[in-house]
């Protein structure tokens, strides 16, 4: 069966998702798997809920669960677990902004700050353009001009944590 033609009335016949804990749970018996059992398995990273003989992503599917329709782009992991399928966990974004909000851990410990010459520098990137934000005397520093300049383009859900 196509993606389109699965739509939220066949998974809510099929299936039940928790939005609390983000776990998916078989309605009906289907070969060795019982009824009330925990659909999916973890697969690089993710869970995966086979249906009709299709693996979806759970996170998709909750998406396609809660809303009654598939995400127009990319489901982004707020919290960066992308094993944690809580409904208030998942949000509907672009890829550039999923890739944003990706841990890219450096020595500074400090999102798009880096040290070079003994000053630190900091930048954000804004679709495919980096803007450069300057060099400062500490991480900190730049750290904060980060958030700032974050803030602006990305909004209150602007990924501007440490690591």
């Amino acid at each position: 069966m196509a993606r389109d033609k699965l739509n939220q009335d066949r998974l809510k016949n099929l299936l039940h998702y928790d939005a609390e804990t983000g776990i998916f749970r078989w309605r009906v018996s289907r070969g060795n798997v019982k009824k009330t059992a925990v659909a999916g398995h973890p697969y690089q990273g993710r869970i995966v809920i086979r249906v009709f003989g299709k693996g979806y992503r759970a996170a998709r599917l909750a998406w396609l669960y809660q809303t009654g329709s598939w995400p127009k782009e990319q489901i982004d992991h707020i919290d960066r677990n992308s094993l944690n399928d809580r409904w208030d966990n998942l949000r509907d974004v672009s890829h550039a902004r999923n890739m944003q909000n990706c841990a890219r851990p450096n020595e500074t410990g400090y999102r798009c700050v880096w040290k070079s010459c003994g000053k630190y520098n900091a930048r954000v990137s804004v679709g495919r353009t980096r803007i450069y934000l300057g060099r400062y005397k500490t991480a900190v520093h730049a750290h904060e001009i980060y958030k700032q300049i974050a803030l602006i383009f990305y909004g209150p859900d602007a990924s501007t944590d440490c690591k």
